[in-house]
């Protein structure tokens, strides 16, 4: 049985005709409501936003959200739907192929919008998830799928680098890549040439000369007087170029602070952080095309969400519920056989707000710890480690490496960043009972 949700304009007859079963709604509530399970949605004349906002509905839903949907609007995105009303044949074979699939996935629970996504992705075997352009966000690009499942807005477009970090999705054809702020990493700046010396906007390109007989060097319309070339210091007639006078590599002055100069300073101003940047320290983001992995696809249907999350990334990073699993066992041990266990915990934290800049840092940071270390890491730009049969003062060396690690980066922002250590080193003989979950926070806060 399917679904149809139209207005009333729509002649549903010939949908009757190749589906037997049909329901008719006239509105997205309405479809909802009714508990039994369509095997596809057909949507049908109504504005394109109107048709995005049903099909967003459905899969942020918890019954829809790999459901077959098709829509006869010319619009339309066509990683959107799975099809038209246009080719009966073609439908009905999607149709079977995305349920098949979908019903592979008997015990999967779709516990979040990403998990929806996954299975989604997972039902479509070739789909491609595009980028479009869209000037009100702030890297000017989004991806059109992910905003039907996503409700959050927090770090949105890197949803696909983590993934991809982790081998679920692969990186496929290279879209672009933008240039966008050190600090907040906002693809929204304006450039502007100011004046070397006093930063001044009030700057203009101008010809300058050189005078031969007194080494005066000006603009060049402070030499031009009724019509003929007049040096304003020694009063010297400028007939002959090269005899009398010659152009310098000055092409500007700033009309604030007089001086003059070779070339003028480009700068980035930000629009959404208001910060200024010099072009050298803006970072790069690159947008790619995305597809399901082989790897993804075997995660998603043997290993569910649980295998995914215990993965790590390229970067060797574990998945935080992972981390704490370790962390519980590690708390355990130590309880029960006290000095045997004997480990540390070390937390950084990094004053950034660009998920791209706290991302680049990760590998060499982790590069500084054993092999050894669990790691972990989120997106407000904490890192944990755990440390395996490490006393205080081996954590305290660990420490100082860490902080040199800091002073040494090369980061455009590392001048202005405070850094953060949280050190934890477990006591000897402790029988306290502490979730990992709960150390963690009281480490964090200690401070």
């Amino acid at each position: 049985m399917v679904a149809l949700i139209c207005d009333n304009k729509f002649d549903f007859s010939v949908l009757r005709k190749q589906y037997n079963e049909a329901e008719i709604y006239n509105s997205l509530s309405d479809c909802l409501a009714d508990k039994r399970n369509f095997t596809a949605v057909f949507i049908s004349f109504f504005s394109l936003k109107q048709c995005e906002d049903i099909i967003r509905g459905l899969r942020r839903s918890d019954r829809y959200y790999a459901t077959p949907v098709f829509s006869d609007h010319p619009d339309l995105r066509k990683e959107l739907i799975d099809g038209n009303f246009d080719n009966h044949d073609m439908n009905n074979k999607s149709i079977d192929n995305i349920n098949r699939n979908f019903s592979s996935l008997k015990d999967y629970r779709a516990s979040s919008w990403k998990r929806k996504m996954l299975a989604y992705l997972y039902c479509r075997r070739d789909i491609e998830i595009h980028p479009e352009t869209a000037p009100d966000n702030r890297l000017y690009y989004n991806y059109p799928l992910l905003k039907l499942f996503d409700n959050e807005d927090d770090n949105q477009e890197y949803v696909f680098t983590e993934l991809s970090g982790k081998n679920i999705l692969s990186e496929n054809r290279l879209i672009d890549r933008i240039f966008t702020c050190p600090h907040c990493f906002s693809a929204r700046l304006c450039f502007s040439e100011r004046c070397p010396s006093c930063n001044s906007v009030n700057i203009k390109t101008v010809d300058f000369l050189h005078c031969f007989t007194c080494g005066m060097v000006g603009p060049e319309d402070d030499f031009v007087t009724e019509d003929k070339l007049i040096c304003p210091k020694c009063r010297a007639k400028l007939n002959h170029f090269g005899e009398d006078y010659d152009k310098t590599l000055e092409s500007g002055v700033c009309f604030e602070c007089g001086e003059y100069h070779t070339e003028s300073k480009p700068l980035a101003f930000c629009i959404d952080c208001k910060k200024h940047s010099l072009p050298e320290n803006l970072t790069k983001h690159s947008i790619y095309t995305y597809n399901l992995t082989d790897l993804g696809r075997d995660q998603i249907l043997n290993g569910t969400a649980s295998s995914m999350l215990h993965m790590r990334d390229k970067d060797n990073y574990v998945h935080l519920p992972y981390f704490y699993d370790i962390l519980d066992w590690f708390l355990e041990m130590q309880r029960v056989h006290h000095d045997e266990y004997m480990f540390s915990i070390l937390g950084v934290k990094v004053d950034w707000d660009s998920y791209e800049i706290i991302s680049s840092i990760a590998k060499k940071l982790r590069s500084i710890f054993e092999p050894t270390a669990i790691a972990t890491k989120n997106l407000t730009g904490y890192f944990w480690f755990l440390l395996p049969g490490t006393d205080k003062k081996q954590l305290k060396a660990i420490e100082k490496n860490v902080l040199t690690f800091f002073d040494e980066l090369e980061c455009p922002t590392a001048a202005d960043t405070a850094v953060k250590l949280f050190p934890y080193t477990a006591a000897k003989g402790s029988q306290r009972q502490v979730k990992a979950k709960t150390l963690i926070a009281e480490i964090a806060t200690e401070k």
